[in-house]
């Protein structure tokens, strides 16, 4: 089942690949966001800890060697892993009022960054 991208996600996704103009593993132009811990995990679905710009071979290259994810997740969170990972497993609902304020927090943060 798909999980259906909102208005909150495209803001969150724009910021994202606004703040880190490349790749983040290779350095190429990021085209696509890849959340380490899937966008059903709603604790950690708009967490710059959890989202990661990345170029069309790196995203596929995160899906394709997990452990390899994991080991660039650890390396890049250092010794706050373990607390993302408890966090991540949070249970959290948004209501639409939330995340309609999530949207507009990321569309004013990208307005700051151009």
């Amino acid at each position: 089942m798909e999980i259906r991208r909102d208005p909150a996600d495209t803001a969150f996704s724009a910021y994202i690949r606004a703040k880190y103009p490349r790749c983040q593993v290779c350095g190429k132009q990021s085209t696509q966001l890849h959340h380490f811990i899937g966008r059903r995990a709603q604790a950690v679905r708009f967490s710059e800890d959890n989202a990661w710009a990345l170029c069309f071979t790196c995203h596929r290259r995160f899906h394709e060697s997990p452990s390899w994810a994991v080991d660039m997740q650890r390396k890049r969170l250092g010794c706050d892993y373990e607390a993302f990972i408890i966090g991540s497993n949070c249970v959290q609902k948004r209501t639409r009022e939330e995340k309609k304020i999530l949207a507009a927090h990321f569309r004013n943060e990208l307005k700051k960054l151009k």
